[in-house]
């Protein structure tokens, strides 16, 4: 910082050890800091769960430091940040998503239409216990749709365990998949060419609402203490076990209250992202 002197540091994801020892240097030399929101916020993530919070970090020692401003997606996020976080009111600013642009992709016209097969997003979240079935239900449940081809994204801190990966797409080619359907790009690339999606709690969640994708929360590890955000606003459907996953993706195919999930999803919106292009 001393030989850049930059006039801002911005970084993403403040709480993780490296970004903030950003700030707290940043701090000494006087240079504004930055956080822009990296994945979802509540009282139930360890990394917001500090009594004792500053931008200061010079004067209040003791305290967790973080930027000056963190901009956040949604006025949902903001509520969580200071009020479960502990974060000063004025240094969370509601700036809308801006993880993702519109405007030269998000079009319907412009998506390429395939008469003969549909393409299913699988997202796990980082890999446990229960990965290995959480992609053996799903695959087990698609063999029934010949049309149906998935499309496979590991989580990115997964992409070191080379054993695990390995064990998974064996699983895969089992399946009689060739080694392709692993995706490997851009996770919004991903939303876009899909069809319908099946995922762990992540903030891919919300990013297929705003492509108006079906989704399935599938949460085969029953984690308990996720935030139930999806659910209040009944955007996605929510399965923990084979047969419900079954039942699930069956109405999702065939869902027909598109004006009530048309309406939730505004609702949704507006309270997570603000607006769908910022």
């Amino acid at each position: 910082l001393s030989i850049i002197n930059p006039k801002y540091v911005v970084t993403t994801h403040e709480a993780a050890p490296i970004p903030r020892s950003l700030i707290i240097e940043a701090s000494k030399r006087n240079i504004p800091t930055i956080g822009l929101q990296h994945g979802t916020l509540s009282g139930h993530h360890y990394d917001y769960c500090n009594k004792r919070v500053t931008i200061n970090p010079l004067i209040d020692k003791y305290s967790f430091a973080v930027p000056r401003k963190t901009a956040v997606w949604g006025e949902l996020w903001k509520d969580y940040l200071i009020r479960d976080g502990n974060y000063p009111k004025d240094s969370v600013v509601v700036t809308g998503n801006w993880r993702i642009n519109f405007n030269d992709k998000f079009y319907e016209k412009k998506k390429q239409k395939f008469k003969d097969k549909s393409y299913l997003a699988v997202i796990p979240t980082v890999n446990h216990k229960f990965t290995y079935t959480f992609f053996k239900d799903i695959l087990n449940l698609i063999q029934n749709y010949d049309n149906l081809i998935p499309i496979i994204k590991f989580h990115p801190s997964d992409s070191e365990d080379i054993e695990n990966i390995s064990l998974l797409t064996k699983l895969i080619k089992s399946y009689g998949y060739c080694e392709d359907v692993i995706f490997k790009g851009q996770i919004n690339d991903l939303l876009f060419k899909s069809d319908i999606v099946i995922a762990e709690f992540s903030t891919v969640l919300f990013e297929a609402v705003i492509y108006k994708k079906p989704t399935i929360l599938y949460n085969i590890s029953r984690f308990q203490n996720y935030p139930k955000f999806c659910e209040d606003f009944d955007v996605i459907k929510v399965v923990d076990n084979a047969k419900d996953l079954k039942k699930g993706f069956f109405e999702e195919l065939m869902r027909t209250d598109e004006i009530k999930y048309l309406k939730n999803r505004e609702k949704f919106l507006k309270r997570i992202f603000y607006n769908e292009d910022n």
